[in-house]
């Protein structure tokens, strides 16, 4: 027998045999002297009793602490099935414990079980019931996470999660925050702006984003109010901290929304010629551009040739090119049909200018690859890829019109879209062009994964459901491409 035990057994004895003589003790002694002798036989009895169930409490936090470590250990080595056994021990420690079943459930789900941890999470956000806050604020941020475009029941969902917090824990910044992005993205624009006024009390750097949203909302006057005291809060911020670049971005922000697009441009000039944080500065100027350009062509009569030296700032960004595809369908758009003539006429004015050759150039073979006029189109797209030969959206739209002449010129029109999509991997509207052109050369297995990812853009062309068509029933999938050719035929109703 080992030494702990021979000590178990012998406390044990010593407890009977008190117990033994306590009931002696009673039976043996006249009421009254039971009475004056009472408080000292308590003394006597708990004393040893103290004792053992204080060193059993300071056993059992000792173990708890041994299973917590041992389970943060596991899954810090990714080790979740180890990780999943520590933490069903401490369980067992307490099994009311939600702190416990949350993060039990957190290391099922790391080993891949979702039916597991789901049931779990279910369990710990009942609709019934309050629920368990933490559980409630992961799940709605794991449908955050999932993706660009959470579906609308999912993004309720997120909603209903967080609001379960929020009854618990009404000051919770972290679930206010992400509400607020929540309902943002659902397009309720009033109650992110609601979540948000609670919150700038404590945080005024959400001006900038309040004075957004009621911009946004049409309520001007109270966009303004925001962005003063953005500029106020940022400018405070530049005085403690000037060498922080985030803090003079977010100021040119707050001049750009009371359309103090000079006052901005200077500021990041300014920090350009310093050679400091060039991307970042770089990359801001060319988003207070589109800002601007958003600005002006919801005018009756923009100005065109501003549009158009705004514009050639937006070439320079591979990186944002996503945001430069829409305004050159939107300044194109503006121009067909008999209006085609009057932007060849503002463009070629500026070119004789010498002002923004390339977007010139970029706009006229677009407009003029629209009119089916290819070879012109052709033309203008090679002068602008002179000026930017890595620009993402020249190559696409050169690889595209390069695609339709008759006869098609495939093979120059994949090496450009190649170099478009090295530039720009994840761009829907690229890996179309060139899911289209793999498809036009027969490589349909090739094709698909390109055109499928080109459904990703906010407004699908039919084109793209007619291309996956053929490319599925060319593959022997009959059922996908009947889908496809379904879906085309909605979009053309």
């Amino acid at each position: 027998m080992s030494l702990n035990r021979r000590k178990s057994k012998g406390a044990m004895e010593w407890i009977a045999a008190a117990f033994s003589f306590v009931g002696l003790w009673f039976v043996s002694r006249s009421p009254r002297l039971l009475l004056f002798g009472l408080p000292a036989m308590i003394l006597f009895t708990a004393i040893p009793v103290m004792a053992i169930t204080g060193r059993s409490a300071t056993s059992q936090l000792q173990i708890r602490r041994t299973y917590e470590r041992a389970a943060v250990t596991a899954a810090q080595a990714e080790d979740f099935d180890a990780a999943e056994l520590w933490y069903r021990k401490l369980l067992t420690l307490d099994p009311t414990s939600q702190e416990g079943k949350f993060r039990l459930a957190l290391a099922i789900e790391a080993t891949g079980d979702e039916n597991r941890s789901g049931a779990m999470f279910d369990r710990l956000t009942p609709p019934k019931s309050a629920g368990y806050p933490p559980a409630h604020f992961y799940l709605a941020g794991q449908i955050v996470k999932e993706g660009k475009n959470p579906t609308p029941e999912k993004l309720r969902r997120a909603v209903w999660h967080l609001t379960k917090v929020l009854d618990q824990q009404p000051d919770d910044f972290r679930a206010q925050s992400l509400l607020a992005h929540v309902q943002m993205v659902r397009g309720e624009q009033e109650a992110a702006a609601e979540i948000l006024e609670q919150m700038v009390v404590v945080k005024p750097e959400l001006h900038l984003t309040l004075a957004g949203i009621h911009q946004q909302l049409g309520r001007d006057e109270t966009a303004e109010q925001h962005a003063s005291q953005a500029r106020v809060h940022f400018q405070h911020l530049r005085q403690q901290e000037p060498e922080n670049v985030s803090h003079l971005l977010r100021l040119a922000e707050a001049h750009a929304l009371s359309l103090q697009f000079r006052e901005a441009e200077r500021l990041l000039q300014e920090q350009l010629s310093k050679k400091l944080d060039v991307e970042v500065t770089t990359a801001q100027l060319i988003t207070l551009a589109i800002l601007e350009i958003d600005l002006e062509i919801k005018k009756d009569r923009p100005n065109w040739p501003h549009v158009v030296s705004l514009l050639e700032r937006s070439l320079a960004a591979a990186p944002l090119h996503s945001i430069v595809f829409p305004r050159i369908a939107v300044v194109v758009g503006r121009f067909q049909g008999e209006k085609a003539d009057e932007l060849r006429n503002i463009l070629e004015d500026a070119l004789a200018d010498g002002q923004a050759p390339a977007v010139c150039h970029l706009l006229l073979g677009t407009s003029l690859g629209e009119a089916d006029q290819f070879e012109e189109a052709i033309q203008h797209l090679e002068a602008a890829r002179k000026v930017y030969p890595q620009s993402p959206v020249i190559l696409n739209n050169l690889a595209y019109f390069l695609m339709e002449t008759d006869p098609p010129q495939l093979e120059a029109a994949l090496e450009h879209a190649n170099l478009a999509v090295k530039q720009a991997p994840r761009s829907p509207e690229i890996l179309e062009t060139r899911g289209q052109i793999l498809a036009a050369l027969g490589r349909d297995e090739d094709a698909l994964p390109d055109l499928e990812a080109a459904l990703r853009m906010e407004n699908v062309p039919s084109e793209v459901h007619q291309t996956l068509s053929r490319v599925y029933t060319r593959l022997g999938h009959e059922t996908m491409a009947e889908r496809h050719r379904q879906r085309a035929a909605k979009i053309t109703e």
